[in-house]
């Protein structure tokens, strides 16, 4: 998902996964999942199926545990910042993990066009270094960040830089 806040010197632009569930909604998932799975166990520990037991708990260990990691790892978020003399990028799960400052002169997007079955990539560079954008996007979400980039002042260069972009 691409947000995008305009004001007179400053272009936020925030990229973020889609996502189906709220953290909120996930817990109840998992409540709900796993207490089905408890009582059909424990039905059948009462059967005399002992042994249902303990895989039943690995069960609702291993669903609980992947749906959290999910949606945690669903939290990223990237913020773009870009003003007049200097394009900020800020990353991380929750909290700011990882924040690069570029010259706002010496700055472009990198685009490595679609290709067959390869998706659009985008990176925003300078002469030394660069940061891969959005990695986490769809590709229609991808052309709307270039889209956002190219409007908030950022020249653009095919990754094949001896190519024109399209």
């Amino acid at each position: 998902m691409i947000r995008i806040n305009n004001n007179q010197e400053i272009t936020e632009i925030t990229l973020t996964p889609n996502r189906s569930l709220t953290t909120k909604q996930t817990q109840w998932v998992v409540f709900g999942v796993c207490t089905v799975v408890f009582i059909i166990a424990l039905f059948w520990s009462i059967q005399g199926a002992f042994l249902v037991l303990p895989f039943a708990g690995l069960d609702i260990i291993l669903f609980a545990y992947f749906m959290f990691k999910i949606n945690r790892d669903s939290l990223r978020k990237e913020l773009i910042t870009i003003d007049s003399q200097k394009v900020l990028i800020q990353s991380g799960k929750i909290d700011i993990e990882k924040a690069l400052t570029f010259s706002r002169h010496d700055t472009y997007v990198v685009v490595a066009e679609q290709q067959d079955k390869k998706p659009l990539g985008l990176k925003l560079s300078d002469s030394k270094s660069y940061f891969e954008l959005g990695s986490f996007l769809t590709n229609s979400d991808k052309v709307e960040a270039r889209k956002a980039l190219k409007l908030a002042g950022l020249s653009e260069m095919n990754e094949q830089w001896w190519q024109p972009l399209k």
